[in-house]
């Protein structure tokens, strides 16, 4: 119906431009064209009345503006009636030079009136469903026959990157000057500097040189993208930005309606979109992740207090714990997660790219991966369209039974992967949001954006292909409890805070991947071995930013690589949009196309939340979490020379293992253990080792790292998966410099850490080295002050790698020898 309404209020617009605009000029000036008379005496003489202004002037304007737009109307009917039939096909639409506006304008006019005639399944100003692939297994049909059916959008991207422009010196260049005219600072000449070649000395160039520039450009980028648009059964669809996607059911506090969505459900999906509103909008593979971690926290609850009995559950909380039961799907989970991780083996052995997923969509039969970019995957993987932009695989045991052992071992390949809601069919869909980039997220109210966001945080935290993403949550609009959030979560208060020194890590993250030879994140995941999970960092903006940080997000998203992937509270942050108009109507916008993807949103909302704030309350160990168990002090009194060093100022980490091993100056937040809700003490352990081992034999291969750490774990696979979380683990916690680099690098040939940070083994070290010499009393001394008991004391069973660096002897002959010289 508000399609009609629209295409209706479209064609009487359409109208008035092109009938209305000139009857109404010939009514009002007649013919405008003067005669040769009165051109004379318009030339020769004052036009004091102004007729002939009126008269000639400005209608002969308003008659040539509307023959710019009729020419632009005309041009772009054969474009639009060209895109909708496409069928996927690649076509270049018809542009003429200087009417961009105009054809832009009926672009938009004409898809508004031809979406009248298409059926509700396809897109407005879309191309037709793509035809399915045939294939001869049972199961490969059966798979694609439970796909949507798609249409293929060119998708109009505008992105900002780096180039360097020359720039010739002449007589009275500066680099300093060049820097304020090129760059806008002066200050900034450095960078002009370090991209030049040739000029060694900045205050030193001569006329006749040439200087590169580093710039940021807007570049536009046109590729093809697959949109699901429902399926026959389901009537789902794409539909024109700004429309609606559903009722306007729902409740005030964000809470879905499940009387609501499972009338909006109808059809093949109802009953699964009802269970999801059951469950407060919650999809499976969250209810999931939310019932799990219930069932371990009250495990745990039960071994640590003996069995005594929590407080009893009011009747809101025990129904909301039955509809997430009834919600829950952790077999789904773990298939889509086995699916991602063998697409992950392939790429890495046959050296093939990860495919550009950007949203793919899961029900009881199949996954269904949608690109931006074509492909081609191994089987059992099937393609359901032409141009190899949408392919899906069976989740039952005819698709999954089919898939090689390709290995494991891999960091998961699409960790940004979140569920956003389900579409009109029942299916869960989920958009990439690494491959998203930057989504602005636009909710009718604070209430309903406070329940978008605390479900899509706890959708990170508890999936099992998130497990290494970094999390830093901007604002306190999100009320999830903090001990509910992923193992590497911070909060910030501002996105000042959240940004500061954003660049430095991005630059240091970008240096990591140069040494690895690879260009982005998606391509080191896939690089066998390594330390490293190269996950990326989500930042969640719960607050609009201003025009200064929206622009520094962007040029850092211009400068690197690794840049951190936004969610921002804020419609006028540029490129995806996800628009949620209430609890059971939400769409995802495309940037550059008139078209998006509407779904049922994911949502918790108030009464949810309290439901669960009450679950997790009485399903939590009281007191005895595992920082208890920890033997190591990691906040006691300083050493000597921790307390040297914070009396002259300096407070860098310091890693202490000549004694009771210790961790100080650290500018993170530890590792949380969902089990507890609290830093996780075995966590922080098992980082602290790997922090000890790191000043203790720098340098030394990740392969290695992880043998010396864990020589009781013969599956390699395990130990570098094990690897890839304490090194997450311990960046986390060591924080970051002033600058913005991490004190844990991005891992290249060598494992170590950041100059900056300091050891107690460094004065034993300086004396040991002089061997059979004089050691000088007072170095002696020194040396011998940072020794606090038996070197490397730890947990039982950790720093077995010890025992190979010879610490006691060294420390035995250093007293000896100190002795001697004294």
């Amino acid at each position: 119906m508000i399609r009609i309404v629209k295409a209706l209020l479209a064609l009487i617009l359409t109208a008035a431009l092109l009938v209305g605009i000139p009857a109404a000029l010939v009514f009002l000036a007649g013919n405008p064209i003067p005669s040769w008379d009165e051109l004379v005496r318009a030339m020769t003489l004052p036009d004091y009345s102004g007729s002939f202004l009126l008269g000639t002037v400005l209608p002969l304007v308003g008659w040539i503006a509307w023959a710019t737009f009729a020419i632009g109307f005309l041009i772009e009917i054969p474009n639009q009636l060209a895109e909708l039939g496409a069928a996927g096909r690649s076509r270049r639409p018809i542009r003429i030079a200087g009417l961009g506006w105009q054809q832009k304008a009926a672009g938009v006019l004409i898809a508004t009136i031809l979406a009248v005639g298409v059926a509700p399944t396809a897109a407005i100003a879309a191309d037709s469903p793509t035809s399915s692939s045939s294939s001869s297994s049972s199961s490969a049909s059966a798979t694609q026959a439970a796909a949507p059916q798609t249409v293929v959008k060119n998708l109009v991207k505008k992105e900002q990157v780096n180039t360097l422009e020359q720039r010739t010196i002449v007589s009275g260049d500066t680099l300093w000057d060049i820097a304020e005219q090129e760059l806008g600072d002066g200050a900034r000449y450095p960078e002009i500097h370090a991209a030049s070649q040739g000029i060694e000395d900045p205050d030193l160039i001569f006329p006749g040189q040439t200087v590169n520039v580093p710039t940021v450009k807007t570049v536009t980028t046109v590729t093809q993208i697959a949109v699901p648009v429902g399926n026959s059964n389901a009537g789902a669809g794409t539909v024109e930005n700004g429309g609606a996607t559903g009722s306007d059911a729902g409740s005030a506090d964000g809470s879905a309606d499940s009387g609501a969505a499972a009338d909006q459900g109808g059809g093949a999906g109802g009953a699964e979109v009802a269970a999801a509103a059951a469950a407060g909008g919650v999809g499976g593979v969250l209810a999931a992740g939310l019932v799990g971690l219930l069932a371990v926290r009250r495990a745990r609850r039960r071994a640590g207090s003996l069995g005594a009995s929590a407080a009893p559950l009011s009747a809101a909380a025990v129904d909301y714990e039955r509809r997430l039961e009834e919600a829950a799907d952790l077999a789904g989970a773990t298939a889509i997660d086995t699916v991602l991780g063998h697409l992950a083996a392939w790429a890495s052995q046959t050296g093939a790219p990860l495919p550009a997923v950007y949203v793919a969509r899961a029900d009881a039969d199949a996954l269904t991966l949608y690109l931006t970019g074509p492909a081609g995957l191994p089987a059992p993987y099937t393609r359901a369209d032409d141009a190899g932009l949408v392919w899906s695989i069976g989740l039952g045991p005819a698709g999954l039974g089919e898939l090689p052992a390709l290995g494991r071992g891999l960091p998961a390949p699409y960790p940004a992967l979140a569920g956003i809601g389900r579409d009109a069919a029942g299916g869960i869909l989920f958009a990439d949001l690494e491959r998203l980039g930057s989504l602005a997220l636009v909710c009718a109210n604070e209430t309903l954006r406070e329940s978008v966001l605390t479900a899509l945080l706890l959708e990170v935290a508890l999936n099992p292909w998130s497990e290494q993403l970094r999390v830093t949550v901007v604002g306190d609009d999100v009320t999830v409890p903090r001990e509910l959030s992923s193992r590497h979560t911070r909060f910030v208060d501002t996105a000042a805070d959240a940004l500061h020194g954003v660049d430095a890590l991005a630059a240091a993250a970008d240096a990591g991947l140069a040494r690895l030879g690879v260009p982005t994140l998606s391509a080191a995941r896939v690089r066998p071995g390594g330390a490293e999970a190269w996950a990326p960092e989500l930042m969640l903006f719960s607050e609009p930013l201003s025009d200064a940080q929206r622009a520094a997000i962007l040029n850092t998203r211009a400068r690197y690589a690794t840049a951190p992937v936004s969610i921002v509270v804020d419609e006028a942050h540029p490129g995806w949009r996800m628009v949620v108009d209430d609890v059971s109507s939400a769409r995802l916008e495309l940037p550059g196309t008139p078209v998006s993807i509407p779904f049922h949103p994911q949502l918790l909302g108030a009464r949810e939340r309290t439901a669960l704030a009450e679950l997790l309350a009485a399903a939590t160990v009281d007191e005895g979490d595992d920082l208890d168990t920890l033997p190591v002090s990691i906040d006691s009194a300083p050493t000597a020379m921790a307390a040297r060093a914070s009396d002259n100022g300096d407070d860098r980490p310091a890693v202490l293992v000549l004694g009771p091993v210790q961790l100080r100056g650290v500018r993170g937040v530890p590792p949380i253990n969902q089990a507890t809700g609290r830093p996780s003490g075995t966590a922080m352990a098992q980082a602290l080792e790997l922090a000890a081992l790191l000043v203790t034999w720098p340098g030394q291969p990740a392969e290695r790292v992880a043998d010396l750490l864990m020589p009781h774990i013969e599956d390699e696979a395990t130990r570098m998966a094990l690897l890839r979380t304490r090194v997450n683990d311990l960046r986390q916690w060591m924080g970051t410099a002033d600058d913005g680099t991490p004190y844990v690098p991005y891992a290249g040939d060598g494992m170590s850490l950041h100059p900056d940070v300091v050891t107690d083994l460094t004065a034993v070290a300086a004396v040991s080295r002089a061997d059979g010499e004089a050691v000088h009393p007072a170095a002696a001394e020194h040396a011998l002050a940072q020794v606090r008991g038996t070197p490397f004391t730890g947990p039982a069973g950790v720093y077995g790698w010890a025992s190979a660096t010879r610490v006691d002897e060294v420390l035995a002959s250093l007293s000896g020898r100190a002795a001697a010289a004294s």
